[in-house]
């Protein structure tokens, strides 16, 4: 989806940037984990915790989602 609507010339900025988003999310979620487990938080706890944010973003990306059309405009001439 995100293809069809960046522009052919800036197509490779936007992923990169995407990728680098995603490559930072996971270095800063790592980091968070050990330092939690460091501090003797039981993994079982930690689980939970991360279940709950997903199902947190999930429910939000549904609900702000829905109401937006998977239907591409239409173009005008």
């Amino acid at each position: 989806m995100l293809q069809e609507v960046v522009p052919d010339h800036y197509r490779g900025r936007v992923f990169a940037i995407d990728l680098g988003f995603s490559s930072l999310a996971l270095a800063v979620s790592t980091l968070l984990w050990s330092l939690a487990l460091e501090i003797k938080i039981a993994p079982v706890w930690l689980a939970l915790a991360g279940a709950a944010v997903w199902l947190i973003f999930g429910l939000g990306w549904g609900a702000w989602t829905r109401r937006m059309s998977l239907q591409p405009e239409p173009e005008t001439a």
